[in-house]
């Protein structure tokens, strides 16, 4: 792994169970081993195109020991498909925050294996771009619903090695910057496989959510001035024709 990457964010398991209690989310028991939790951070910044989020896996191994793993990863589209091209005429998906259940298997995404969204899953909830500006803007739809379209949000890597920025990794995709921490999750995965089925559930939170006393340095428009604008600011309702 290249010296220069560094975790944004490196919360301990109490936080994650902690994130998960305070929201009501199902947080699967340790005591059956290999009974992965599948997480997400979003930090709550503006930059685009940067790996400042992460994903992590939560369990036990079957000796009871602790399996906590914390990867540099982003949650959000790179700046290719917010400002050069769009997958659909709607906008680019972004993922909001919540739990998942049951929405991922393994399988192959493009040329290498990861968590895809299982066919016919509809569970995913989120915005759309559609704005072509390079910025993130978060926009529901025409009836001020979030978006339940999206095909292909999936968990993978970024490239062979890894990527210095999000580029065209990710169109939405929950992605590891750095491949060998890729593949050190799968063999986890593997391991679950085995003992309960192809079948994982995904959650996903705001970095205030795992770190409530956190200083947000997210900054809105020109002024400058810090304060916490993700995500209720952005629910923009797209105007019908």
């Amino acid at each position: 792994m290249p010296s220069a990457i560094v975790l944004t964010m490196n919360p301990t398991i109490d936080e994650i169970k902690a994130a998960y209690a305070n929201k009501g989310y199902t947080f699967f028991s340790e005591l059956k081993p290999y009974n992965v939790n599948v997480w997400g951070i979003r930090k709550l910044t503006d930059r685009v195109d940067v790996f400042n989020d992460v994903l992590g896996l939560s369990c036990k191994d079957d000796q009871g020991n602790l399996i906590h793993m914390v990867h540099t990863a982003t949650v959000d589209p790179g700046l290719f498909y917010l400002k050069n091209q769009l997958l659909n005429p709607k906008g680019t998906f972004i993922l909001r925050p919540g739990q998942y259940m049951g929405c991922w298997e393994k399988a192959m995404h493009k040329k290498h294996l990861a968590l895809k969204q299982k066919q016919g899953y509809t569970g995913f909830r989120g915005w759309r771009d559609n704005k072509l500006d390079g910025v993130i803007q978060r926009k529901l739809d025409v009836n001020g619903n979030f978006y339940r379209d999206v095909e292909g949000l999936d968990m993978h890597r970024s490239s062979e090695t890894f990527s210095s920025v999000v580029g065209q990794h990710s169109a939405g995709c929950q992605v590891r910057q750095v491949k060998d921490e890729h593949l050190k999750v799968l063999a986890i995965i593997d391991k679950s496989i085995a003992l309960y089925g192809n079948s994982f559930s995904y959650t996903l939170f705001d970095e205030d959510e795992v770190f409530p006393g956190a200083v947000l340095t997210r900054s809105r428009g020109a002024d400058g001035q810090p304060s916490k604008v993700w995500p209720n600011d952005f629910m923009i309702v797209e105007q019908k024709d």
